[in-house]
């Protein structure tokens, strides 16, 4: 998913990918808390947690602008 994401903001943009990604952790909707709680449950589905994706995204520098 890591990857889907930094194929996104090459589409969308950085920032505002960042900014849906920011508002989910923020609302705390129920299956993303108890995801990023259990850490286990990560490990079985072997999907990053919102936090993950987050900061995947702030450290990639390679991603270019929008595609247009």
């Amino acid at each position: 998913m890591l990857g889907a994401d930094r194929e996104a903001a090459t589409v969308i943009g950085k920032e505002p990918l960042l900014g849906v990604l920011r508002k989910i952790e923020l609302i705390g909707f129920k299956d993303v808390e108890m995801t990023e709680k259990h850490k286990f449950l990560n490990y079985l589905t072997s999907k990053p947690s919102v936090r993950e994706r987050i900061e995947n995204l702030t450290l990639s520098s390679s991603i270019s602008n929008p595609k247009r």
